[in-house]
């Protein structure tokens, strides 16, 4: 991690500090900040965009199919950004890197951003497009019992906080979840948030205050349990696959959370990679424990809804 923490740290002395800009410059220079790491992408036997239901109008949504063949799992996928920056871009080679390590086809989607649209238009539109891909698990290569959902960061709690919200309300329920370095609570008083909380190592979680008040809208809702997971009862819940970074100050939700899901009942597998920051599965092109952390999260989709062929 050391040469991309380097990187990180030239590219924020190059600018204003970024809580003195407005957050259009922010989804900015993010996009401009993971560009280079998205570059050279494997290939995949086909990428394309298309439009989905979201939870109100179209939202546009990227297919990644690795080989072709049918039938296959289908994903969907919440990329992170703490709920106000990210695009299908900003993750796009780790998802290449996912769909071959899993042999399934993803869809991710380009959910509505706070603070314009806030809590909680962006689960909103995960579950209105949950409901597409059931629907239409046929027409794209796979099976409505071999549906997954996932993400990372705030997109691991946007997945978390759907399939709540689909449970509340009777509704069918992923085969899997697959939850990758979330943020599950409102509370940044944890352990990991003392040691690993600072600007060099947390990067723009350190704007996670400004991050949350935008994500929930109105006063009261960071108490909601599709916001803060940690709060909800997690019974009833399908298996999931969770992991964590090592120097992440969200560390401990995702420890809190495997523990809340044991207690819970639910099939939980809980992978921790020491020595990596937040947001590390986007730097495949240099960093080996991102291609790990992603073939086993990979591992775990393809034997959780596979063989379907």
């Amino acid at each position: 991690m050391r040469p991309i923490i380097a990187a990180m740290r030239a590219a924020a002395a190059s600018g204003a500090p970024a809580s003195t800009v407005p957050l259009t410059q922010m989804r900015m220079r993010a996009a401009a900040q993971f560009a280079p790491w998205n570059a050279d992408p494997p290939a995949l036997a086909s990428v394309h965009d298309f439009d989905v239901p979201g939870g109100t109008g179209q939202r546009r949504a990227r297919l990644y199919d690795p080989r072709g063949r049918t039938p296959v799992p289908l994903l969907l996928y919440l990329h992170g950004g703490g709920w106000v920056i990210g695009d299908l871009d900003m993750e796009d080679r780790a998802l290449r890197v996912l769909a071959l390590e899993s042999g399934a086809r993803i869809v991710s989607l380009d959910y509505r951003l706070a603070p314009e649209h806030p809590f909680p238009a962006a689960l909103q539109d995960a579950v209105a497009a949950f409901g597409w891909l059931r629907a239409h698990a046929g027409e794209l290569g796979g099976t409505a019992d071999s549906l997954a959902i996932g993400g990372a960061s705030a997109g691991a709690n946007i997945a978390l906080g759907a399939t709540l919200d689909l449970r509340n309300r009777g509704q069918t329920l992923p085969a899997l979840m697959v939850l990758m370095y979330g943020v599950y609570g409102t509370e940044r008083t944890t352990e990991s948030d003392r040691l690993f909380g600072s600007p060099e190592l947390s990067g723009p979680l350190v704007h996670m205050q400004r991050f949350y008040d935008a994500y929930a809208g109105a006063p009261g809702q960071q108490d909601d349990p599709r916001v803060a997971p940690l709060r909800a009862d997690l019974a009833g819940l399908p298996p999931v696959f969770l992991n964590a970074a090592g120097l992440d100050p969200l560390r401990d939700d995702s420890r809190q959370l495997r523990d809340r899901l044991q207690q819970a009942g639910v099939p939980v597998h809980y992978a921790e990679y020491p020595g990596v920051l937040h947001g590390f599965t986007q730097y495949t092109r240099t960093s080996p424990t991102a291609r790990q952390a992603l073939r086993e999260a990979g591992a775990a989709i393809a034997a959780r809804l596979a063989p379907l062929d």
